[in-house]
């Protein structure tokens, strides 16, 4: 199904109503042609056993030696009787290993404002600089009246589109997963929010890992674990309201996004890395979501599933939020944040 539907996200962000202008440096995306070894009926790869299903390395990149384990299942596909609900655990399916699964974008929208945005940037390009708001309001050209006639602006969905989106990727370096620990310890972990209005995105969006890894092994260190997850989006994540929260979990993309963060505390150390060093960051709808992750419940059920916070937005704020300062100094999120980010 492909929406086409515009929401108007933050008057129904139940885990938090926040915004946040708080960013760090763009993702480092240095992607590096190499050859790899596909994974596919390889013996050589590494598996890794989940408890519910056993997984193998899809690839090893060797000009970065980099392992990449692809589309990993971190929840029940959430549709039928799953669907506008909260996230469920995967079922049990050890009767393979899983490899080189097609990978997954879960539904798009195509919001109103997205349309509106052309129209604007073609003008302001073109050296206008006084706009009248109507003219891009439903009282202007883009109204429900002639909706119709812009179905030939919206791109088609992409052929990987599906509601059984719910998988994650890890890149790992080789030698930091051959020393994983076996007991306590391991590599420090990042987790990618990708943005997108919370009606766009996935989680291979856009963004090649191998530059930021690069940098993190240089002077011979080990590097860190990079993990990039999906989220529903659009109707199938956002929805919200008394009526249809009698039935169905509001934000369900939120939760979806908690719910991989979880997933990792109890899994990232069959991988090399320590659930204790964890830092999720975000670029715009992941940067807001991330703020909703650290406000979740009010603090009420406990701490959040990660160590340490960095904000990626279109904004020139640079910020790194340690999660215990956050909450230990009691303050309300927008004075801490002016306290912290440097404009």
């Amino acid at each position: 199904m492909y929406c086409r539907l515009s929401f108007r996200l933050a008057r129904h962000l139940s885990f938090s109503k926040m915004k946040t202008s708080t960013c760090i440096a763009a993702l480092a995306t240095l992607a590096l042609a190499s050859p790899t070894k596909d994974a596919y009926g390889s013996k050589s790869l590494p598996k890794v056993d989940l408890g519910y299903e056993i997984y193998q390395a899809t690839s090893l990149n060797e000009t970065t030696n980099l392992y990449s384990f692809s589309n990993i299942r971190y929840a029940a596909p959430p549709t039928g009787e799953n669907r506008f609900r909260a996230p469920q655990p995967p079922a049990q399916n050890r009767s393979t290993v899983q490899v080189n699964r097609p990978d997954t974008v879960c539904p798009q929208a195509q919001p109103l404002w997205g349309l509106n945005s052309v129209e604007y940037i073609t003008r302001y390009l073109a050296g206008e600089r006084s706009f009248n708001r109507s003219e891009f309001s439903s009282e202007g050209s883009l109204n429900i009246s002639n909706i119709a006639s812009l179905a030939s602006l919206i791109p088609e969905p992409d052929p990987r589109t599906t509601e059984d989106c719910l998988f994650l990727d890890i890149v790992v370096p080789q030698q930091l997963f051959k020393k994983k620990p076996k007991k306590n310890g391991g590599a420090a972990v990042l987790v990618w929010i990708y943005g997108g209005g919370y009606t766009a995105g996935s989680k291979t969006d856009g963004y090649n890992p191998a530059g930021l890894l690069a940098r993190s092994q240089e002077n011979d260190d080990d590097g860190v674990i990079y993990v990039a997850l999906n989220y529903r989006l659009g109707a199938f994540g956002w929805l919200s309201g008394p009526t249809f929260q009698e039935d169905g979990t509001s934000n369900a993309g939120l939760h979806d996004q908690r719910f991989a963060l979880e997933w990792i505390q109890k899994h990232i150390s069959k991988f090399g890395g320590d659930p204790k060093r964890v830092t999720v960051f975000g670029e715009s709808a992941g940067g807001g979501s991330i703020m909703g992750q650290i406000t979740a419940y009010g603090g009420n059920k406990g701490p959040a599933p990660f160590s340490q916070v960095s904000q990626v937005n279109d904004e020139s704020c640079y910020c790194c939020i340690r999660r215990t300062d956050f909450l230990s100094q009691g303050y309300s999120a927008v004075s801490w944040l002016r306290a912290h980010c440097v404009q």
